[in-house]
C-alpha cells in the first residue's frame, strides 16, 4: 500500500509539474527564423569550427537570430544605420550586429527579398555567430586576431572599429 502511495504522489507530482520541467533536455535553444534555419544553423557551426580550430574551447549556448530589412545597398549588400551614442559619430552603417550579452544575433536582409535564404549575407551571419560563441564563453566581444584568417571580415571590422 505504502509504494502505491508513492507511485501515485510521484505521478501526480510530474502531471503538476509537467513532463518538460521535469525531463527538460538540456540542450541550447535555437530561435532562428523557419524560412532560414538551415542558412543559421550552417552559419553558427561554421563560425565554432573557425574558433575551435584555433584551439578556443566552446561550449554550446542559447542564442536567437533577428532579421532586419536592408535601408541602402552597399556594394557588399545591405545595411541599416543603428544609433549609438558610445560609437564614433553616434552610429554607423552595419550588416549585423551581436547583443553585448551574445544571445541575440541581428541581420540585415535585402528588403525585397525578406524572407529569401538566400538573400542572407552568409559571411556576415559567420562573423556574427562567432561574436556569439566568443561572448558567451567568456572571451570578449572584440576581434582578437589570432581569428583574421579564419573568420569573414574580422580583421575589416577591427580596423574600423578599433577593437
Amino acid at each position: 500500500m505504502r509504494k502505491h502511495i508513492i507511485t501515485i504522489t510521484i505521478a501526480a507530482l510530474i502531471m503538476l509539474t509537467g513532463c518538460k520541467s521535469v525531463f527538460r533536455s538540456s540542450s541550447p535553444d535555437r530561435d532562428f527564423p523557419s524560412w532560414a534555419s538551415g542558412e543559421c544553423h550552417h552559419a553558427l557551426n561554421t563560425a565554432r569550427d573557425a574558433i575551435r580550430s584555433k584551439g578556443t574551447p566552446l561550449k554550446d549556448k542559447s542564442i536567437k537570430v533577428q532579421v532586419i530589412p536592408g535601408q541602402k545597398k552597399f556594394r557588399d549588400g545591405w545595411g541599416w544605420y543603428q544609433e549609438e551614442p558610445t560609437w564614433p559619430n553616434g552610429g554607423m552603417w552595419v550588416g549585423g550586429l551581436t547583443s553585448a550579452n551574445g544571445r541575440l544575433i541581428q541581420i540585415v536582409i535585402d528588403p525585397t527579398r525578406a524572407t529569401d535564404p538566400a538573400a542572407l549575407h552568409m559571411g556576415s551571419l559567420i562573423h556574427e555567430m562567432a561574436h556569439h560563441w566568443l561572448i558567451r564563453n567568456g572571451h570578449g566581444s572584440g576581434h582578437p586576431p589570432l581569428y583574421d584568417n579564419v573568420l569573414p571580415g574580422w580583421r575589416e571590422a577591427r580596423q574600423t572599429t578599433g577593437n
